[in-house]
């Protein structure tokens, strides 16, 4: 039987693997972990939690290097847990194996539904729904390249009162494929297809950083399925209307180089990779670092997220004509709150939100001011958010 540390720490590990798993997963290597000369046993137990939730084998290591396990380690935390797990005698493990998939049911991979929709070149895209199918829909358009769990915390409140879906960038989960289109044209007929496949109509859209891009082009595209949309933190290309940070800058200038070819990509992928994984939380480590965690995955990324980089909206913003929320902050480094305030002003029906305070990863953690934002201008705008179609 085990006690009530040892089961928390079981349940907090399971939901720490489940967080990192597609990042786990994706490296395609046993997952180097620092755990301490006397950690062996909650090594093994960790091991026997990892394998009912299709983790792969963590191996200790005296010293670890390579970001990506690091990023996973620090997540995991075996040696913050060895107390409790160490204690654990194999006689428990059945126990110990019951408790992970008692944390699985809670994920949000079980969270959501999940449907694979064909787009119009034929291209597989995973989507994530949650929520009442009845109710009213909203489309997450989220960060390029990214797991859908990124958005979670965004999935989980929307859910309460809405069917609210998002889905994961074509060719970059599963097989990765770098034969399918990366320009934004293909990022909009995904979006499209979700929308088609499970009958959303009337949807607010919501565009997070890149997202916003993609959301902005939807929106002009398919107005008769979206009644109105959210624009955050955008990374919007405007050409001289609005500035950018040395970020974006920076950041386009070495996805231009890495996406000419995949040795190209893999001659400069550590480098990039050291540096990303040096500037970003841990919290939100596994996520972002997932399109980094390998050249074949970076190369695609690179072509991808270079298109949307490179997009200009300038022209498709009068035919956006719902009404639309445009937030950003005046302390974003990484998208220039410039970005935001133009495509709001050239927007028929926008509102403009510039908060005094928030980073641009903040953005992903959901926090209550965010998102009352959002459920706010879903009730104030003229026209309402209409139900999703019966399936």
């Amino acid at each position: 039987m085990l006690s009530g540390r040892e089961s928390r720490s079981v349940v907090d590990l399971a939901t720490a693997m489940l967080s990192t798993r597609p990042l786990a997963v994706a490296l395609g290597t046993p997952v180097r972990v620092v755990i301490g000369s006397s950690a062996a046993d909650s090594l093994a137990v960790a091991n026997v939690i990892g394998a009912g939730l299709g983790y792969p084998a963590l191996v200790a290591g005296d010293r670890v290097a390579d970001p990506f396990h690091v990023a996973i380690g620090r997540r995991l935390a075996l040696a913050d847990r060895a107390d409790e797990l160490g204690g654990i005698p194999r006689s428990a493990w059945p126990e110990v194996e019951a408790q992970a998939l008692r944390a699985a049911r809670d994920d949000f991979s079980s969270f959501c539904e999940q449907a694979l929709v064909t787009s119009g070149d034929g291209t597989p895209v995973l989507a994530y729904a949650a929520g009442d199918p009845t109710a009213p829909a909203v489309l997450l358009s989220a960060p390029c390249g990214m797991p859908a769990r990124l958005v979670e915390p965004w999935m989980r409140h929307l859910a309460r009162r809405a069917r609210v879906v998002t889905w994961e960038s074509r060719g970059m989960f599963g097989d990765v494929d770098d034969d399918r289109a990366t320009d934004v044209a293909a990022q909009v007929d995904d979006a499209l297809a979700v929308l088609t496949a499970l009958n959303l109509d009337g949807a607010h859209v919501a565009g997070l950083c890149g997202g916003a891009v993609v959301a902005t082009e939807l929106a002009a595209a398919a107005a008769s399925r979206v009644s109105s949309i959210s624009l955050w933190h955008g990374d919007f290309h405007l050409g001289e209307l609005a500035g950018k940070t040395d970020h974006q800058r920076d950041l386009l200038d070495l996805m231009d180089m890495a996406a000419r070819s995949l040795p190209e990509a893999a001659s400069i992928h550590r480098i990039v990779c050291q540096s990303v994984a040096a500037s970003i939380p841990a919290d939100l480590a596994a996520q972002l670092l997932y399109p980094y965690a390998t050249p074949q995955l970076f190369l695609r990324y690179c072509r991808l997220n270079s298109a949307i980089m490179k997009h200009d909206i300038t022209a498709t913003l009068a035919d956006v004509t719902m009404p639309a929320l445009v937030v950003t902050s005046r302390t974003d480094r990484t998208a220039h709150p410039d970005g935001s305030v133009a495509v709001a002003h050239r927007l028929p029906d926008a509102k403009l939100v510039v908060r005094a305070h928030g980073d641009h990863l903040t953005l992903f953690d959901g926090a209550p001011e965010l998102l009352s934002l959002l459920d706010v201008f879903r009730d104030s705008v003229d026209r309402p958010i209409q139900t999703a179609r019966p399936g």
